[in-house]
C-alpha cells in the first residue's frame, strides 16, 4: 500500500492527491485502488487519487529474472520508489 506521508514519515490521512505509477523491469502494473467505494476512477489505470492518504497497487511478474522498480509520483509530494529483485 502506498501512503501520502509527511517528511517525518507519518501518514497524512487527509491527503487526496492524484498519484501516477510506473513499473520497469520484468513486471506490469495490473491495477490500482484506493478503497473509496464511491470513486469512479478505473482500476486498470496507472493513476488514482489517494483516499484517506492511501492507495494500493497490484503488479504481476512476467516470470523473468531482474530488477522491478515501482515508482509513484504526485504533484506537491516527494516521489517514491520500491525496488524488488526477482530471482
Amino acid at each position: 500500500m502506498n501512503r501520502g506521508q509527511h517528511h517525518s514519515g507519518r501518514t497524512v490521512f487527509r491527503e487526496s492527491a492524484k498519484v501516477v505509477f510506473s513499473v520497469t523491469g520484468p513486471a506490469e502494473l495490473v491495477a490500482v485502488d484506493n478503497g473509496d467505494l464511491s470513486s469512479s476512477e478505473p482500476y486498470n489505470n496507472n493513476r488514482m487519487h489517494l483516499y484517506h492518504g492511501c492507495v494500493s497497487t497490484v503488479i504481476r511478474l512476467t516470470g523473468e529474472q531482474g530488477r522491478v522498480v515501482l515508482s509513484a509520483a504526485s504533484e506537491g509530494m516527494y516521489p517514491a520508489r520500491l525496488v524488488i529483485n526477482v530471482n
